[in-house]
This record gives C-alpha cells, structure tokens and sequence, in this order.
C-alpha cells in the first residue's frame, strides 16, 4: 500500500516534472530509484525500513509509466496516441508484469529473495545505460 500511494502522488505532478527536468533525466532518475529500492530490500531487515524502501517505487515505477505515455503522445501522430497508449500500457502490465514475475521466480529457484532484489537491481542500473546514450545524441 505504501508502494501504492508514494507512486499515485509522483504520478500526479509527473506532467510538471516532465515539462521541467526533461524524460530522460526522469527516465534516468526512474532507473537508479528502482535500483537503490530493490538494493535497500536486499539488506534491510527491520519491517519499518523495509516499508519505507518501498516508497522509492514512486521515483521508479511511478515516474517510468508517465514519461513513457508522454513520449508515445510526442513521438505519434494525434490519432495514433489512445491505440498506441494502450499498447504501450498492456505491454508494460501484460508481457512486462508476466516475465518480471516468470524471471523472479527462476532466481527464488537458484538463491533466495535479497540475491533475486541484487539481480532486479543490477537490471534497472542496466536500463539506465538506454538513457545515457540518448542524451549524448540528442
């Protein structure tokens, strides 16, 4: 829940801070967030910083899905953007959500969660090399 409510409240300002800092700074703020989150659960051990750590899915998740929706509406034609929206989103939700579980479950297989949340972080650090690269271009 905290989870939750920390990403509703980023994502109700992310169209400023869209308009301000820019998608790929955000993008880029988006990456390290969630991988300081799945760094801090991997080593936290008392429930209360364990709950806390959470409210960084709010910099992360609730910060990716917006630029992302905001950059398919930049980059498409106006009658392309609800169709290509809800694509974009049922990928995201759909495929993304199945293969981030399927893969989580093959790490459980072979270590335990905190190596399964290293993993998930060294991931995101991963992501962020897809942003880097576009600020130096354009």
């Amino acid at each position: 829940a905290v989870a939750t409510f920390c990403e509703i409240v980023v994502m109700i300002v992310a169209p400023r801070w869209i308009f301000r800092v820019g998608r790929d700074q955000l993008l880029l703020v988006s990456a390290i967030a969630a991988a300081l989150r799945w760094i801090l659960l991997s080593f936290v051990a008392h429930p209360l910083l364990f709950v806390a750590a959470q409210g960084l899915h709010a910099l992360s998740f609730g910060l990716f899905l917006p630029v992302l929706v905001s950059e398919v509406a930049r980059l498409l034609p106006e009658n392309m953007v609800q169709s290509s929206q809800g694509l974009l989103v049922s990928t995201v939700f759909g495929i993304g959500g199945g293969l981030g579980v399927w893969l989580a479950g093959l790490a459980l297989q072979f270590g335990d969660a905190p190596a399964t949340w290293l993993a998930m972080a060294v991931l995101a650090l991963a992501s962020a090399l897809f942003v880097v690269p576009r600020r130096a271009v354009g």
